[in-house]
Order: C-alpha cells, then sequence, then structure tokens
C-alpha cells in the first residue's frame, strides 16, 4: 500500500477551529471598504487567534490591520482537533460582508476552490464537482493525514488527497517562532474536460 493512500486511511475525524460570536463586533470594523472581508485566522490549542491573514484584496489595508488586529488575541468557540481528538493549532476561513448596513458573519463562504483537478469524465455527466476536506499538515507543511469534510464520495477524497500527498503547503509557527502541526480544510474541483 502506497503512502499515497495511507494518507486518508485513518479512522478519526479531523475538526477545524469553531468561530465565535466575540469576532462578530472586531470584525465588523472596516471603515474604508464595502463588500466582503475573507480573513484567515490561525487558532492555537488554547483556542487564542494567534494570527489573522486578509484574503481579501479588495480590502484597504487600513481595514485590514484594523480588522485583523481585532481578531488577533481573540478566543475561538473550540479549537481544532487532530485524528488523535486532542486539540490541535488549526485554521479557520471567517467571512465578513459589510456593505452600508447589511452586516453578515459567517465561515467558509461560498469561495473559490482551492486546487482544481482537470480529470476526463465526472459521473453523471457533471461538469464540475468541489469537495472539502479536512487536512493534518504536519510541521513541514506536508500532509500527513486527509479526509472529507463533507460527506464526498470515497472516490473523490481518494484522487483529491493523492493529489495533495507531494505537496508542501503554509508552514505555521507558534509564537516562540517553532514550526507546528496544524488542521486545515482546503476546497478541491474536480472539472471534466469534456
Amino acid at each position: 500500500m502506497s503512502a499515497t493512500i495511507l494518507l486518508s486511511v485513518m479512522a478519526a475525524s479531523l475538526a477545524i477551529p469553531q468561530s465565535s460570536s466575540s469576532f462578530d463586533g472586531a470584525a465588523l470594523a472596516m471603515r474604508d471598504s464595502d463588500g466582503v472581508a475573507v480573513v484567515r485566522l490561525f487558532v492555537a490549542p488554547d483556542r487564542t487567534v494567534e494570527d489573522c491573514k486578509m484574503l481579501s484584496r479588495e480590502v484597504s489595508q487600513a481595514d485590514s490591520e484594523r480588522v485583523c488586529g481585532k481578531l488577533v488575541g481573540r478566543r475561538a468557540a473550540a479549537p481544532a482537533f487532530g485524528p488523535d481528538g486532542q486539540a490541535a493549532y488549526g485554521t479557520l476561513t471567517y467571512v465578513v460582508a459589510e456593505v452600508g448596513n447589511l452586516r453578515k458573519t459567517g465561515i467558509e463562504g461560498n469561495l473559490p476552490a482551492d486546487m482544481v483537478l482537470d480529470v476526463k469524465s465526472l459521473p453523471g455527466g457533471l461538469k464540475s464537482k468541489a469537495i472539502g476536506l479536512n487536512l493534518l499538515l504536519d510541521p513541514e507543511g506536508k500532509v500527513s493525514h486527509c479526509e472529507a469534510s463533507d460527506g464526498a464520495g470515497e472516490g473523490f477524497s481518494h484522487a483529491a488527497c493523492a493529489a495533495l500527498a507531494n505537496e508542501v503547503l503554509e508552514v505555521r509557527k507558534d509564537p516562540a517562532g517553532n514550526p507546528v502541526a496544524y488542521v486545515d480544510r482546503m476546497t478541491v474541483a474536480f472539472v471534466s474536460k469534456s
């Protein structure tokens, strides 16, 4: 059995951190930008938000600093959990929409896929299919555990996990600067060439 297939064989489930209602007021601090702000939070096992990165290009630098400045140090409702069931470092994509007086917050939103895989065909004549994956990345940024996060068929999750087997993703560090393992979520889109 190859290492590629072993990535998705482990039985325990991974879980990303859960957002907190305390994020809502902090995140809704945009003054110079209207629209949707997508931030990526790095949450410690003790639930503390240690890092924040603005993913939305249309958000001003001032709003980016303001939003992230208010989120870092806050506590998530729950930490990430690794395959051993223990609290772990994890990332959380958090979406803030603010247009005039309309405000909405949440997680994951309807974001573009993180990775696109071209395939010859898909079952049922589908042109595309997106699946979510929960990943455990080791301190070097390599995938050490991969599983479907959304009940996707086993074939789709195995193919997506195999495609990630040799990839090096983002390396994350604790406050002391040491690389750490962490849980992440990724969306993979399968697109039919036919």
